[in-house]
């Protein structure tokens, strides 16, 4: 009887007819019944084709392995339960775990349950419809929510069984978030000219409406009994001339006039505007500074300022709360720089709105001045409210910053450089000495009810005043006249020829 045992193979290479081979040799030795080693055997079986199968199994494994490695889309396999078979570096960056932590988990460790079983419900139509498909995902993890597109297609075994999934998904958060600032924006342009256009009809009338009251007021006996209905007429006109030029300033289309300027009376006119906006769930206080110092800047930016700051107040009280917009003098010295803005030393005056709402984080604080930057849902805010605020104090000059903690509330601070009062006569000397005179006027204005009403202003002063309807007539009548024109009083936006 003769026996092998302890065999040992090995591979060798050879060239046979120009064609390279892989031989596994296997080695044994021979021994007889008694246990005497009589001779070596041998085999020799060609595995060349076996070689060469699983080198470019290799090779195939490898440049999957690289591309799944290196694409910035995350790269996820699943088997039929749920749980990841595999997991690329991507995919672990978008959710916060290094690959190891994922590897036989499901999506309820990665996500919150609700976003969990919305992928589970999509994971397993695609399974049982054995059709790929692609989709967008919005998922929540650790209270952050993203949104994805998903390609999700079966992964099948050699016989073409469906044995799990296989997915492709990419983030799509900032291009979603672009497109909505996009479209934010084309909506806010189509309301600015919405509003311009009716703003600057409803001005007119209102400019009717406010120099009839006040030339029937000049000559009103102050016995009259309807003076006091005449000058509430007038005071409810002011009112609405205060919305129409908001309505200008937001459709980009006011003037921007600096004047001097005490901030109390902007204050508390802007809030009482504001009133039915912010809410009766919401108490306003206002704390202003007797002897407040004067700033220059445009009354309507001033007003935009506080309207902004007051809305965004109210938007985080939804259940009610507290609004409180206070002034002061702040007088800034030599050492002090504030909140890292180097202001000039000297005297400022301090504007703060504060509110008993949710606060915010650190990391919003950072970006709340940030153009389209919003924690509103989409929908509720363009992002452009606190930015604004911010463009219009830094062009004025000052700085802005927010102090803030969650469940905390939130102050927005202002600071605006002061000026000194001009050493001049005041207005109220001014209006008591209205000039009277004899010289010819030139008017131009194209809406005829102002038209009228600046003539009849200019006539009850003395003057003579030639009237024109467009800038081609009033240069003809200009042309014709003998007489010498002192003074050219034209509106600005005409049709055909324009006030300049």
């Amino acid at each position: 009887m003769i026996a092998t045992r302890q065999a040992k193979h090995s591979e060798r290479t050879i060239e046979v007819n120009g064609d390279t081979l892989t031989l596994l040799n296997s080695m044994f030795p021979l021994f007889r019944s008694d246990g005497e080693l009589y001779a070596i055997g041998g085999i020799s079986t060609n595995i060349s084709d076996r070689k060469h199968a699983e080198a470019e199994l290799r090779k195939a494994a490898e440049l999957l392995e690289a591309v799944a490695a290196g694409t910035t889309d995350a790269v996820f396999v699943k088997d039929l339960s749920g749980k990841y078979l595999l997991f690329n570096q991507a995919a672990a960056g978008f959710v916060g775990k290094s690959i190891s932590e994922v590897i036989g988990q499901d999506d309820f460790m990665l996500f919150d349950p609700e976003s969990a079983a919305r992928i589970q419900m999509y994971d397993q139509y695609v399974m049982n419809s054995g059709i790929a498909d692609t989709q967008e995902e919005s998922l929540t993890s650790k209270g952050v929510t993203r949104t994805y597109l998903a390609t999700k297609a079966p992964y099948r075994d050699a016989q073409g069984k469906v044995i799990g999934l296989i997915g492709i998904s990419r983030d799509i958060s900032d291009e979603k978030r672009l497109a909505e600032q996009v479209r934010q924006s084309q909506k806010l342009e189509a309301i600015g000219r919405l509003a311009g256009g009716i703003a600057h009809d409803f001005n007119n009338l209102l400019t009717v409406i406010n120099g009839y009251a006040e030339l029937l007021l000049m000559t009103m006996p102050a016995t009259s009994p309807d003076r006091q209905s005449l000058a509430a007429i007038r005071e409810a006109g002011d009112r609405a001339a205060g919305l129409t030029s908001q309505l200008l300033s937001f459709s980009r289309k006011a003037i921007i006039e600096p004047r001097l300027l005490n901030l109390n009376p902007y204050v508390d006119s802007t809030i009482r505007m504001l009133e039915r906006l912010i809410g009766e769930d919401i108490q306003v206080s206002l704390s202003l500074a007797q002897d407040l110092f004067l700033v220059r800047m445009d009354p309507g930016q001033l007003e935009q300022v506080l309207m902004n700051l007051s809305v965004n107040a109210r938007d985080a009280m939804p259940r009610g709360g507290s609004l409180t917009i206070a002034t002061s003098n702040h007088i800034l010295p030599d050492e002090q720089i504030n909140h890292g803005a180097d202001l000039p030393p000297g005297a400022y005056v301090r504007l703060s709105v504060s509110d008993t709402g949710t606060g915010m984080s650190d990391e919003v604080k950072s970006m709340v001045f940030e153009p389209f930057f919003t924690t509103k849902d989409v929908g509720k805010g363009t992002g452009l409210g606190l930015a604004t605020v911010y463009g219009i104090v830094k062009q004025s000059g000052g700085e802005a910053w927010v102090e803030s903690q969650l469940g905390a509330g939130t102050i927005f601070h202002i600071l605006f450089p002061s000026v000194d009062r001009p050493k001049t006569e005041s207005w109220e000397t001014l209006v008591e000495r209205v000039p009277h005179g004899s010289e010819t006027i030139l008017l131009v204005e194209d809406e005829e009810d102002v038209r009228k009403l600046a003539k009849q202003a200019l006539v009850a002063h003395g003057y003579v005043v030639l009237e024109a309807d467009c800038g081609a007539s009033a240069i003809k009548i200009a042309t014709n006249r003998q007489s010498i024109i002192r003074l050219l009083v034209t509106d600005v936006v005409m049709p055909d020829m324009g006030g300049a």
